[in-house]
């Protein structure tokens, strides 16, 4: 559940990536040689010290100007009781921070040496039985991701090392309710095979070339969509709409690109400028579906993941659908929701059933973007949660 950190994306949402990229981040992950940290399937949240207390953040605007506008934990209370949550809720959020503040006070450790007065936050994933997600751990803790600068203005500065997390825990004195934890690096067992994507990878590039980013990728596809058009528009049009949507550089207004233009390109550019987005994912469902493929592929070859008992955890997922798919047969309306078919044909596309693991995904870095691969648990996900 998101916070204040935002959204993490996915492989193919970081649009820089070049196909070479792609190929050498599936090597390196089925060899192995990449490190992975677990996504964990709880609450997020967001935690700094500062003038002797600690401080949450579950929005952007909270983490500027160091945590100014921040919660407390009185504000934390408040927050949830007005938005009527249930005391489970409330106890996730809240008990974090009482449980921070009394390990800081308890310590002898100056706190402020990490966390700069609201310069550095934790991020943090809650995970609570009561509050669980898809992903049962049986357990109650909170998990340090990473510790983060931000500026002024709340744009993150740098990723500190991992080094710092493991100070900072280690001078945190014995905790009351969570135990506080470093997130976990996943141990992905070398499969040493990674022919069969790279070659599905080189049939969706077909004849271009490697070197060309996901940006590239998607321009050179809208080129070809417009040249098959009934409609004559000229190249430098072309171009241009091919950029607007394929990459989305806007820097022509769309007033300027289309200044005496037909009737019949004026409205068939506008219906596209509303539509954009969801066709670059149809353009892009080859490659989103090779990588949930891999995704699954990992997932079920990872070790040392946080929750407690695997079968336990799977067998609660296979129950929850299975209810879903109950619900979803006596509903008319989610029987014929678009959205929700496709969710659940790419579930039963990428192995159904058989592609359930008890982690969401894994995170890592590369070329200093911090992305994620999931398998099928968005498909998953939103099943459940139709």
């Amino acid at each position: 559940m998101g916070g204040a950190k935002g959204g993490m994306p996915s492989i193919w949402n970081v649009r820089e990536f070049t196909f070479n990229d792609l190929s050498d981040i599936i090597t390196k992950l089925l060899n192995g040689n990449i490190e992975c940290k677990e996504k964990l399937d709880g609450q997020n949240i967001m935690i700094t010290f500062k003038n002797g207390n600690i401080l949450a953040a579950r929005s952007t605007k909270h983490l500027k100007n160091y945590g100014e506008e921040a919660l407390s934990l009185k504000d934390i209370i408040e927050r949830y009781k007005n938005k009527g949550s249930n005391e489970y809720i409330q106890f996730a959020f809240s008990q974090p921070l009482i449980d921070f503040q009394e390990s800081i006070n308890n310590s002898y450790f100056n706190f402020n040496e990490i966390f700069k007065e609201g310069k550095i936050w934790a991020n943090i994933e809650i995970l609570y039985p009561e509050t669980e997600n898809i992903i049962y751990y049986g357990k109650k803790e909170l998990c340090i991701h990473q510790l983060i600068e931000y500026d002024i203005k709340g744009k993150i500065i740098k990723i500190l090392d991992d080094n710092l997390i493991d100070e900072l825990i280690k001078n945190l004195s014995n905790q009351t309710n969570f135990i506080i934890n470093k997130t976990n690096n996943i141990v992905i067992r070398p499969i040493n095979n990674n022919v069969n994507y790279i070659n599905e990878l080189h049939k969706i590039v077909g004849n271009l070339d490697f070197n060309l980013t996901i940006n590239d990728y998607l321009i050179n596809k809208w080129l070809k969509l417009l040249s098959d058009i009934n409609i004559n528009i000229d190249e430098k049009l072309k171009i241009n709409l091919a950029k607007r949507w394929g990459a989305e550089i806007k820097e022509i207004p769309i007033n300027i690109l289309l200044k005496n233009k037909s009737k019949d390109i004026i409205d068939l550019v506008k219906q596209t400028d509303n539509e954009y987005k969801e066709l670059n994912d149809l353009i892009l469902t080859p490659l989103i579906n090779l990588f949930s493929h891999l995704g699954t592929f990992i997932l079920n070859n990872a070790n040392k993941l946080k929750t407690l008992n695997k079968e336990y955890c799977i067998n609660i997922i296979i129950n929850k659908l299975i209810n879903a798919f109950t619900k979803i047969t006596l509903d008319k309306n989610k029987y014929q929701n678009k959205k929700l078919l496709k969710d659940i044909n790419r579930f039963f596309q990428n192995n159904g059933f058989f592609s359930i693991t008890p982690i969401e995904g894994i995170v890592f870095e590369y070329k200093g973007n911090i992305v994620k691969l999931t398998g099928n648990f968005s498909q998953i996900l939103r099943i459940i949660h139709n």
